[in-house]
């Protein structure tokens, strides 16, 4: 399987279901995707930048890991 090389802001999208999701969904599909290690502290910290700056809610952080 090809791997691929996705960034923070691919998995937001996804997460955070923005408009761009389901182009992300469908072009990364069929891939392996992979990661910098330090992407799980990349995505924790733009979710809670995005809810001090109220960009987010709270609930939405919640929402998108269900």
């Amino acid at each position: 399987m090809v791997s691929l090389v996705v960034d923070t802001s691919v998995l937001l999208a996804v997460l955070l279901n923005e408009p761009t999701r389901r182009a992300l969904v469908n072009a990364t599909e069929g891939y392996s995707l992979v990661g910098a290690p330090s992407l799980p502290w990349e995505i924790a910290n733009a979710l809670v930048a995005g809810v001090r700056r109220k960009r987010i809610s709270a609930a939405d952080v919640q929402q998108a890991f269900r």
